[in-house]
């Protein structure tokens, strides 16, 4: 959970990009972008929730063309929008990604681990049986 000590220090973070320069950013690319319609109003939807939930939630929830699409067109999403917004908070899907992510870097390689995956494959499986009863 990210606490207002967090919240403050996402909205000075001087990486971020301001609102005009977003809006500016936004009629720019607007004005001379080439492509499929949806593509762009998807990219804007994109980088407008990522002002508030961060580009992490906003990264879980886009597809993976979507959010390479949005960082062709506006440029990298992580160095204009917080990693956590102020809203951040919300994201079940982010809490979800929190706990279970060492289990994910490890299964793609990027993490050695002295647990066995399998215990953590059948933990967050208990968990989801859990819920659904």
């Amino acid at each position: 959970m990210i606490t207002d000590q967090e919240i403050l220090a996402i909205q000075n973070n001087k990486n971020m990009i301001t609102d005009q320069e977003m809006l500016d950013l936004m009629e720019l690319q607007a004005s001379e972008y080439s492509g499929m319609g949806g593509d762009l109003v998807a990219a804007i939807g994109i980088l407008v929730l990522s002002r508030f939930y961060g580009w992490r939630v906003t990264r879980l929830v886009a597809s993976r063309r979507q959010w390479k699409v949005t960082n062709e067109i506006f440029g990298n999403m992580r160095t204009m929008t917080p990693e956590r917004g102020k809203y951040a908070r919300k994201s079940v899907g982010l809490a979800l990604a929190d706990k279970i992510g060492d289990y994910w870097s490890y299964m793609r390689g990027q993490k050695n681990s002295k647990e066995d995956p399998k215990k953590s494959r059948h933990m967050i499986v208990d968990v989801a049986d859990t819920d659904a009863k």
